[in-house]
């Protein structure tokens, strides 16, 4: 589950991962926004969390995720298949 933190421009100019993912330009995104960009349940993310596959942190009572935990968390299931 290592991932490389180093961020480059593509062709595009957009900023993406050394793994080719996108790199959001937001720093830390809501369980809600999670679900959206990865398309994934939020049932599933709760078990991720849960099993300790997805890194959050609380910010009072908002649970957050950070982009750089989030592009770790795909590129873990993309590794895997």
């Amino acid at each position: 589950m290592m991932l490389s933190a180093t961020v480059v421009n593509n062709r595009q100019g957009r900023r993406a991962a050394a793994s080719g993912f996108p790199v959001p330009e937001k720093v830390n995104f809501t369980i809600r926004e999670v679900c959206h960009i990865s398309g994934v349940s939020r049932s599933k993310v709760y078990l991720d969390i849960r099993d300790g596959r997805l890194k959050v942190f609380h910010v009072g009572r908002r649970t957050l995720i950070a982009a750089a935990d989030l592009v770790a968390w795909i590129d873990s299931y993309r590794l895997a298949a």
